[in-house]
């Protein structure tokens, strides 16, 4: 596979892709590991829950070969897609060479660079190992190149970023179209020590162990987990009658998923800024690594459990632009009130989140959606619209103006019946639902936002088209 539009001058054939291979920059020799032992740990865990016996009737002798010949089988495919695997940057495009059985050759612009993700899965943890995935403007499939040590994963990604930022211009130097505070001064430090110097930054948020844990206790998380567990501790000891064992600990431990999920999922949350955006960083057994670059912040949502509205805690993720989908960044996992509001003045001051959705649904949305009907509220601030709906937890999204491309006001059957109507807003990644209001209010809300997005894009067309929440953040 190979994008044909990936450098100017160069298409996919013009390159030599064996050469690649034999100059390119290989991929870390302990990659098959990672990759291969997920497949391993599951077959080994078959064997030790007795799956295999019981399903094919196989004695411990055939088993143990089953395992060995994955384990030789795995070891010579990792080899040879290791040795197939190899990426060059060249002057217009990064390059990608992987496969031995399927090849694959893909060439990846600069220029389609939206951003850029470190990712250590535990074993690659372990190992001293990260990916670095690429997400590509106008392609759900972007690039990762896995698994490299962790400082030159850190390198490659700061490299093809700064290679983004000037593409059409020599490396090094800023397009003269561009504003000179995205960039660095001749005096300051080179582009792989700027982009990458966290300290430099302003950290925003940073979450303790106990706040993380704490905040999976009272989270929805932890309700997920007690259903499981009592569901598995039925199903082991009423329904099969089984006794103790290595299968039922397991199963009743698996009970436990969603609060696991939840802390190893945001433990030690990070936020901070950078002169390359805003770096988010999380993870207890994986972690992750994210840069926002400005402008690509789509939208915004708040989250806040049932008892986490008792202690006035919420969660904020931010919806960022990555290739054809929004992939969804909590840049707050467990905060304070006063922390959400920190936080969103430095995004955007004009989302005023607390006094924007304040308008209810029609009373008779009631006979419509019997449970919860009563957080249903929306409102808008002068440059976004503002939506809040749940009632086992209540999400509250934020959308500018300016980024909805088409509305929608929707009767069914029984909404036409008790004269209620919802109005659906839609972004290039986002679909928000405001759900069961009276006719007149959907139709008014319908010309109301129109008449915001037409005097948005009018002002949007005049001002620089950076994002105007991060390019404050970052100043």
């Amino acid at each position: 596979m190979s994008d044909a539009s990936s450098a100017p001058g160069h298409t996919a054939t013009d390159v030599d892709w064996d050469e690649v291979r034999r100059t390119g920059q290989r991929v870390h020799p302990l990659t098959p590991i990672v990759r291969g032992l997920v497949v391993v740990v599951a077959i080994a865990g078959a064997v030790v829950n007795g799956l295999l016996s019981r399903t094919f009737e196989l004695s411990a002798l055939w088993q143990a070969l089953i395992l060995g010949a994955v384990l030789v089988g795995g070891f010579v495919a990792g080899f040879m897609s290791w040795r197939h695997t190899a990426y060059l940057l060249d002057d217009g495009a990064f390059r990608l060479r992987s496969g031995w059985l399927v090849r694959s050759r893909r060439s990846l612009a600069y220029r389609m660079i939206q951003s850029a993700t470190i990712a250590q899965p535990l074993v690659a943890r372990l190992l001293g190992l990260a990916s670095v995935q690429l997400n590509v403007t106008g392609s759900m499939l972007g690039l990762t190149v896995a698994y490299l040590r962790r400082a030159d994963a850190e390198r490659l990604r700061d490299d093809l970023l700064q290679r983004a930022r000037t593409s059409g211009a020599p490396v090094g130097e800023a397009p003269a179209d561009r504003r000179d505070d995205a960039y660095p001064a001749d005096d300051e430090p080179a582009p792989d020590e700027w982009v990458d110097d966290e300290s430099a930054g302003l950290e925003l948020v940073r979450h303790s162990p106990a706040r993380v844990i704490g905040a999976g206790l009272i989270s929805t998380a932890l309700l997920f987990s007690v259903l499981g567990v009592t569901a598995a501790a039925i199903d082991i000891f009423v329904i099969s009658g089984d006794g103790p064992s290595v299968r039922t600990f397991i199963a009743l431990i698996g009970g436990f998923g969603p609060l696991a999920t939840f802390v190893a999922t945001y433990w030690g949350l990070r936020v901070s800024t950078s002169s390359a955006g805003l770096r988010v960083s999380r993870g207890l057994t994986a972690l992750q690594h994210d840069l926002i670059a400005p402008g690509k912040v789509q939208g915004v949502q708040l989250s806040r459990p049932v008892l986490w509205r008792l202690r006035g805690l919420v969660k904020i993720e931010l919806v960022v632009a990555s290739g054809l989908r929004a992939a969804p960044v909590v840049v707050l996992a467990a905060g304070t009130a006063a922390e959400a509001r920190a936080l969103m003045s430095r995004l955007d001051p004009s989302f005023d989140v607390e006094g924007a959705a304040i308008t209810p649904a029609a009373r008779r949305a009631r006979y419509a959606r019997p449970v919860g009907w009563r957080r249903l509220r929306y409102g808008a601030t002068a440059d976004a619209l503002v939506v809040r709906r749940g009632w086992l937890t209540e999400r509250t999204t934020i959308v500018r103006h300016s980024s909805i491309e088409a509305m929608w006001l929707r009767r069914g059957p029984w909404q036409r019946l008790l004269g209620l109507a919802s109005v659906e807003v839609a972004t290039a990644f986002t679909r928000v639902t405001i759900a069961h209001l009276a006719l007149t209010d959907a139709q008014q809300l319908v010309r109301t936002e129109l008449t915001a997005l037409y005097r948005t894009r009018r002002e949007s067309s005049l001002a620089d088209d950076r994002d105007p929440g991060l390019g404050k953040l970052l100043q």
